[in-house]
Protein backbone atom coordinates (compact mmCIF):
# COMPACT_ATOMS: atom_id res chain seq x y z
CA UNK A 1 0.00 0.00 0.00
CA UNK A 2 1.36 3.39 -0.89
CA UNK A 3 1.59 6.05 1.82
CA UNK A 4 -0.24 9.33 1.26
CA UNK A 5 0.37 12.36 3.44
CA UNK A 6 -2.85 14.11 4.45
CA UNK A 7 -2.82 17.70 5.63
CA UNK A 8 -4.21 18.43 9.07
CA UNK A 9 -7.78 19.67 9.12
CA UNK A 10 -9.28 21.64 11.98
CA UNK A 11 -12.95 21.11 12.61
CA UNK A 12 -14.73 24.03 14.23
CA UNK A 13 -18.23 23.71 15.55
CA UNK A 14 -20.93 26.17 14.61
CA UNK A 15 -21.47 28.88 17.17
CA UNK A 16 -23.87 27.59 19.76
CA UNK A 17 -26.49 29.70 21.42
CA UNK A 18 -24.14 30.49 24.33
CA UNK A 19 -21.52 31.98 22.00
CA UNK A 20 -24.17 33.90 20.09
CA UNK A 21 -25.54 35.35 23.31
CA UNK A 22 -22.05 36.42 24.41
CA UNK A 23 -21.50 38.06 21.04
CA UNK A 24 -24.83 39.88 21.27
CA UNK A 25 -23.96 41.15 24.76
CA UNK A 26 -20.60 42.34 23.49
CA UNK A 27 -22.18 44.13 20.52
CA UNK A 28 -24.75 45.77 22.83
CA UNK A 29 -21.96 46.95 25.14
CA UNK A 30 -20.04 48.45 22.22
CA UNK A 31 -23.20 50.19 21.00
CA UNK A 32 -23.89 51.61 24.46
CA UNK A 33 -20.32 52.82 24.84
CA UNK A 34 -20.46 54.57 21.47
CA UNK A 35 -23.66 56.37 22.48
CA UNK A 36 -22.50 57.35 25.98
CA UNK A 37 -18.87 58.33 25.36
CA UNK A 38 -19.53 61.81 23.86
CA UNK A 39 -21.72 62.65 26.85
CA UNK A 40 -19.03 61.38 29.21
CA UNK A 41 -16.51 63.74 27.63
CA UNK A 42 -18.93 66.65 27.89
CA UNK A 43 -19.79 65.89 31.52
CA UNK A 44 -16.14 65.39 32.45
CA UNK A 45 -15.23 68.76 30.99
CA UNK A 46 -18.08 70.50 32.82
CA UNK A 47 -17.28 68.67 36.08
CA UNK A 48 -13.64 69.76 35.94
CA UNK A 49 -14.72 73.36 35.37
CA UNK A 50 -17.16 73.24 38.30
CA UNK A 51 -14.51 71.78 40.60
CA UNK A 52 -12.04 74.50 39.64
CA UNK A 53 -14.67 77.19 40.22
CA UNK A 54 -15.62 75.72 43.59
CA UNK A 55 -12.00 75.91 44.73
CA UNK A 56 -12.09 79.68 44.18
CA UNK A 57 -15.43 80.29 45.93
CA UNK A 58 -15.20 80.94 49.65
CA UNK A 59 -18.14 80.52 51.97
CA UNK A 60 -20.80 77.86 52.13
CA UNK A 61 -23.60 80.16 50.94
CA UNK A 62 -21.70 81.10 47.78
CA UNK A 63 -20.96 77.46 46.99
CA UNK A 64 -24.59 76.40 47.41
CA UNK A 65 -25.75 79.26 45.19
CA UNK A 66 -23.19 78.38 42.53
CA UNK A 67 -24.18 74.68 42.58
CA UNK A 68 -27.86 75.58 42.33
CA UNK A 69 -27.16 77.73 39.26
CA UNK A 70 -25.11 74.94 37.65
CA UNK A 71 -27.95 72.46 38.26
CA UNK A 72 -30.40 74.79 36.53
CA UNK A 73 -28.05 75.11 33.55
CA UNK A 74 -27.51 71.36 33.29
CA UNK A 75 -31.20 70.49 33.37
CA UNK A 76 -32.04 73.28 30.91
CA UNK A 77 -29.34 72.09 28.51
CA UNK A 78 -30.68 70.43 25.36
CA UNK A 79 -27.60 68.24 24.87
CA UNK A 80 -28.69 65.72 27.48
CA UNK A 81 -29.17 62.17 26.24
CA UNK A 82 -32.78 61.53 25.30
CA UNK A 83 -32.93 57.81 25.82
CA UNK A 84 -30.88 56.21 28.54
CA UNK A 85 -31.44 52.48 28.90
CA UNK A 86 -30.73 50.70 32.15
CA UNK A 87 -27.11 50.00 31.28
CA UNK A 88 -26.07 53.36 29.81
CA UNK A 89 -26.04 55.40 33.04
CA UNK A 90 -23.75 52.84 34.66
CA UNK A 91 -21.39 53.07 31.68
CA UNK A 92 -21.46 56.87 31.92
CA UNK A 93 -20.62 56.74 35.63
CA UNK A 94 -17.85 54.23 34.91
CA UNK A 95 -16.26 56.68 32.45
CA UNK A 96 -16.55 59.57 34.91
CA UNK A 97 -14.95 57.68 37.81
CA UNK A 98 -12.17 56.27 35.64
CA UNK A 99 -11.26 59.46 33.83
CA UNK A 100 -7.69 59.28 35.15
Amino acid sequence: MPEVEIKEVTVVARPGSARRNEYRKYERLISNVKRVYPYALMVRERLNKVNEDLKNITGEKGRKEYIKNIEKDVFADQKRPDRLTRKRPSILIFFLYNQG
